[in-house]
Order: structure tokens, then C-alpha cells, then sequence
């Protein structure tokens, strides 16, 4: 995934969202294009520091790339392949900006929320 347009400066450093995640055979979760697994009901960091290109802006950290809403997850979410949109708490942003027209963050930290719990 990659933001379409990059903020100059993020908007936000911090709060919930949604993440678009694959689900493994053995019923775990893992993110989609690079496969790595994740836990649900701890917080994970992402560990690459480099930076990549936006496709229409500059380049940004690399983060996990969420959606501010439901409805933008939504938007790229393929039940047919086993995908799950899951709410996500986020911090330590790197980027906001819009990703398919929806507003998106990438977050070097995600916390995903075991599913049903507020």
C-alpha cells in the first residue's frame, strides 16, 4: 500500500483506526503484501526504517498503513481472499494523507483490538 498524497505534516500522532489484515490457515493474521504475522491484543512496532515513495507525493517513513475510518478499509478490503478489517489503536505516526480518496495514517505502532471488544 502506498498514500496517493502525503501531508506536509501529519494531523494526527495518535488514536484508533482501521487496518486491513489476511487471515493465515492456522487463524492467525498477518499484513497484507509483506505477510508479516501479527498479534492481536498487543502492541507491535515495524521495524524497517526506510523510506518510501508516495504515489503521487514525496517519500515518507515506512508504518503500517491504516484507514481513519471502517469505510475506507472497506474500500480495500477482499473477502473472497480471506481478508479481515480489524479496529486498530495507532502511534508514533510517520504520515497522513489519502490513500484511494480515504483518509489513511501510517503508524510505526498498531495495537490490534481482539474482535467484538471496545
Amino acid at each position: 500500500m502506498c498514500l496517493n498524497r502525503v501531508d506536509k505534516k501529519p494531523t494526527v500522532t495518535e488514536g484508533e483506526g482501521w487496518k486491513v489484515l489476511e487471515r493465515l490457515g492456522d487463524g492467525g493474521l498477518c499484513t497484507p503484501y509483506k505477510g508479516v504475522a501479527v498479534e492481536v491484543g498487543h502492541w507491535i512496532r515495524d521495524t524497517n526504517d526506510r523510506s518510501i515513495m508516495s504515489l503521487g507525493d514525496g517519500p515518507y517513513q515506512t508504518g503500517f498503513h491504516l484507514f481513519r475510518t471502517r469505510e475506507g478499509a472497506r474500500h480495500f478490503h477482499c473477502p473472497h481472499s480471506g481478508e479481515r478489517v480489524c479496529r486498530v489503536s495507532f502511534r508514533d505516526v510517520t504520515a497522513t494523507g489519502k490513500q484511494g480518496g480515504h483518509d489513511s495514517i501510517v503508524a510505526r505502532k498498531i495495537y490490534i483490538h481482539p474482535k467484538g471488544k471496545k
